[in-house]
């Protein structure tokens, strides 16, 4: 038994690599942080379906949790054989109530028949134990681990960045040697090039959560205040290329090393009509902080919070509430009544302009299995 322990605990090259010194170990990140900075003017250069693409609306529907809309945007690009649309409305459906479970994988299999990698991998017991054991036991099978991957394989070869990255993401738990840690730097850096930033983010997780190198110690190794700021150079670069994810990272991890948090408040309103409800936390500290100094972002904040509470399916919702208690928490007196309505006209606007950044993608998926 202590055998088996001692080699479960027994640090990887990979936990090695991570324990260093950020600056030693991904200095040419770095690097490319210092020299690349400057705003980019395109809101969606780091989306992952832009507003006139076919998927956009159904994928933004999943992501904002409207499956209805989703379903019904779906089904006709589904008939007509598009194998995306295929896998997005099994992802919703499989996993949806305790008896569609077959009704999701038939869509996975005919999705993955298409040549689809994702589809083929959520068949695979490897990749997808617990669901297949559950939910899809007549349709996965073994055999969809090594299709998933070979399909993963030829897109990466062909160019796709995010099916690299997704043959990194899948071998992790097969491979996790030194020489798989700077294949992963490589990949971070090329999504850094092409404001593919699911990678950095990643990366950015394994150093938060690194653990402590000795072999009785399982507790996370915290970082440095000065690696944390190394860590940050890279959040605000993919920040300044409009990802709206690591800006989620740096307000929740990373406020701490922050000399003055005037750049990230500017990076968040540079982006607001782009936000949507599952950045509700970000978006109200923003207007919490703005508010503090100028009215007027109390009002526009009321407006926002409607907004995205519509998106949850009712424009008064739990999101309205939560941002006035977060007002009256920062010591910020309550909307009156004339606020409010000014407020409504603002959420009218908004309600026609507003088009988010699509930040889901088949890795994620609908459920928010991986986060990074």
């Amino acid at each position: 038994m202590l055998g088996y322990y001692l080699y479960l605990k027994w640090p990887t090259g990979v936990d090695v690599e991570l324990s260093r010194p950020v600056d030693q170990t991904i200095q040419s990140l770095i690097v490319l942080a210092d020299k690349e900075k400057k705003i980019n003017p395109d809101p969606y250069a780091s989306s992952r379906y832009r507003p006139n693409d076919t998927l956009y609306d159904p994928v933004l529907a999943i992501q904002q949790g409207n499956w209805a809309k989703a379903e019904q945007l779906l089904k006709p690009m589904v008939d007509k054989g598009n194998a995306t649309a295929m896998f997005w409305l099994a992802e919703i459906t499989y996993r949806s109530s305790a008896f569609s479970g077959s009704g999701g994988a038939a869509l996975f299999e005919k999705s993955a028949k298409l040549g689809n990698p994702y589809a083929a991998l959520r068949l695979s017991p490897k990749y997808n134990q617990y669901q297949c054991e559950m939910r899809m036991s007549s349709y996965c099978d073994d055999s969809w681990s090594k299709i998933g991957i070979d399909l993963l394989a030829k897109r990466a070869s062909s160019g796709d960045l995010s099916a690299q990255y997704a043959l990194l993401y899948y071998a992790r738990f097969d491979n996790a040697d030194e020489k798989y840690f700077y294949e992963f730097i490589n990949t971070v850096k090329e999504g850094m090039n092409e404001n593919y930033f699911r990678p950095l983010r990643h990366l950015i997780s394994m150093y938060l959560k690194r653990e402590h190198s000795s072999l009785f110690d399982s507790s996370v190794n915290p970082l440095s205040e000065k690696d944390k700021k190394e860590l940050l150079k890279l959040l605000f670069y993919a920040a300044d290329n409009n990802d709206i994810d690591s800006l989620n990272v740096i307000n929740k991890r990373f406020k701490n090393v922050l000399s003055s948090e005037r750049y990230l408040n500017q990076s968040v309103g540079r982006n607001l009509s782009v936000l949507d409800n599952k950045h509700f936390v970000l978006t109200f500290d923003y207007f919490v902080a703005k508010g503090k100094e100028h009215r007027e972002f109390v009002v526009q904040g009321y407006a926002v919070a409607k907004l995205f509470a519509t998106y949850e399916g009712n424009e008064y919702g739990i999101l309205t509430t939560v941002y006035q208690d977060q007002l009256e928490k920062s010591g910020i007196t309550a909307l009156t009544d004339d606020e409010k309505k000014n407020a409504d006209l603002l959420y009218q606007t908004y309600l026609n302009k507003q088009k988010p950044v699509i930040y889901i993608d088949e890795i994620s998926g609908a459920w928010g299995d991986v986060i990074y």
